[in-house]
C-alpha cells in the first residue's frame, strides 16, 4: 500500500512539473495534492514510530528510518514555507521554497526501501562507495598531471604564434577553449574520456604536427579508457561480489538455525546422531543438505564433521557454524591444522610403533632363554 501511496505521488509530481512548464493552467490543485500525500506520509511514519517504539531507530533498517523521519520534517517545513509565503512573502522565503522543493524528489527515494531489487542494488553501491572514491581521486590526480602538460603546451603554441597578441586570432582562442587554464584542461580531458566530445578535436588544436603532444595524448585515452573505466567497473563488482556472499551467508544461517529448531523435537538444544539421521527425509534437513551441497547418505560423515568436541551430539552453534565453515574455501589455516593433525597421528603411530618394537625385543629375549635351558 506504501508503495503505491509512493507511485501515486511520483506520477501527481511529474503532471505538476509537466503543467508548471508548459503553463497550461494553476498547478494549486497539484499542491493540494502534494499537502495530501505529506499528510498521508506523515500518519504512515507515526503509526510506524508507536508500532515499533524504541526498536524504531535500533532495528536493521534504521538508517532508512532516520531517512524517512527527516524526508518528512523538511516535507512539513516546506508545506509551513508554503503557506506562509501564500500570505506575501519575502525573496529570501522564495529561495527557500525553491530549495526545500528538492525535498519533493527525495520522496521517491522512499520507494528504494519497498522494493528489495532497487533496495539491493543500493547496498551495492554504498558498499563500492569507498573504493569508488579512492578511484575517482586517482582519476583526477591523472588528469591534473595531464592537464598540467596540455596547458603548457597550448600556452606555448599560442604564444609561438605570429600575433599572439590578437585575441581575435580563431586558432588561440580554440585552443584557449580546450586548454586555456589547468580547470578547462582538466574537463577536456573528462569530456575526451567519458565521450562528452571527440577527442580528435582536442589534440587537433594543439597542432596536428605536433608527434609529442600526439603521442602523450594518445596514452592519456588509452590509459583512461583501458585501465580506469574497466577499474571502476572491477570496483563495483568486487562489491557485489562481497555483498552477495554476505546475503548468503545470513541466508544460509538462518537457514541451519530454522533447520536445528524443526529438527530438534525434544528442545534439548542438542542433537545427536540417531536424531540427526531420522531427520534427514524432512524438508527442513533437505534444504540444509542442498545449502552444504551435499547428499543425505554422507550424513555420518557430515555428523563426525560437525561434532567438534567429539561429545556425540551438535549443539545449534556446531550445526549453524559448521554450515558456514563447509561452505567457505580452505584456508592456509586450515591446511596448517589439518597438517597438525597428520603431525600427531603420525607421533602416535610411532610411539605405538617403538612399543611394539620393545615388546618384541623382549619376547626374543625370553625366547633365546627359554631355548638355552
Amino acid at each position: 500500500l506504501a508503495g503505491l501511496v509512493l507511485a501515486l505521488n511520483a506520477i501527481s509530481m511529474g503532471i505538476q512539473v509537466e503543467f508548471s512548464a508548459k503553463r497550461m493552467g494553476n498547478t494549486q490543485f497539484f499542491e493540494a495534492i502534494g499537502t495530501a500525500f505529506t499528510a498521508v506520509f506523515t500518519v504512515e511514519l507515526v503509526a510506524r514510530m508507536v508500532a515499533k517504539g524504541r526498536r524504531f531507530f535500533k532495528n536493521e533498517d534504521w538508517k532508512w528510518n532516520i531517512f524517512d523521519t527527516a524526508i518528512i520534517i523538511l516535507q512539513m517545513v516546506d508545506e509551513s514555507v508554503k503557506h506562509m509565503s501564500s500570505g506575501g512573502g519575502t525573496s529570501n522565503m522564495g529561495q527557500m521554497m525553491k530549495m526545500l522543493r528538492v525535498v519533493r524528489v527525495l520522496r521517491l527515494v522512499r520507494m528504494v526501501r519497498l522494493i528489495p531489487g532497487l533496495k539491493h542494488m543500493v547496498y551495492l553501491i554504498l558498499a563500492s562507495i569507498t573504493s569508488f572514491f579512492w578511484t575517482g581521486v586517482l582519476q583526477v590526480l591523472m588528469m591534473y598531471c595531464f592537464a598540467i602538460f596540455f596547458t603548457t603546451q597550448g600556452s606555448d603554441f599560442v604564444q609561438q604564434r605570429p600575433g599572439s597578441v590578437d585575441l581575435t586570432d580563431p586558432v588561440a582562442q580554440e585552443v584557449n577553449k580546450y586548454w586555456g587554464s589547468i580547470g578547462v584542461s582538466i574537463t577536456s580531458l573528462f569530456m575526451a574520456m567519458t565521450g562528452g566530445d571527440d577527442w580528435r578535436n582536442f589534440i587537433d588544436n594543439l597542432g596536428k604536427d605536433s608527434l609529442a603532444n600526439s603521442a602523450v595524448f594518445y596514452c592519456y585515452i588509452t590509459f583512461a579508457t583501458m585501465v580506469m573505466l574497466n577499474l571502476v567497473t572491477g570496483v563495483f563488482v568486487e562489491g557485489a561480489q562481497r555483498i552477495i556472499r554476505e546475503d548468503k551467508d545470513k541466508e544460509v544461517i538462518h537457514t541451519a538455525a530454522m533447520c536445528f529448531l524443526q529438527v530438534d523435537e525434544d528442545l534439548s538444544n542438542s542433537l545427536s546422531l540417531a536424531e540427526f539421521e531420522e531427520s534427514l527425509e524432512t524438508d527442513a534437513m533437505c534444504q540444509y543438505c542442498d545449502a552444504l551441497e551435499i547428499q543425505p547418505c554422507e550424513a555420518r560423515d557430515l555428523f563426525l564433521l560437525l561434532d567438534e568436541d567429539s561429545s556425540g551430539e551438535l549443539s545449534i552453534a556446531e550445526f549453524v557454524e559448521g554450515c558456514l565453515r563447509l561452505r567457505q574455501p580452505a584456508r592456509a589455516l586450515d591446511f596448517a591444522h589439518v597438517e597438525l593433525n597428520l603431525r600427531g597421528v603420525c607421533d602416535l603411530l610411532l610411539e605405538e610403533f617403538n612399543s611394539l618394537k620393545m615388546q618384541l625385543e623382549l619376547q626374543r629375549k625370553l625366547i633365546d632363554e627359554i631355548k638355552a635351558h
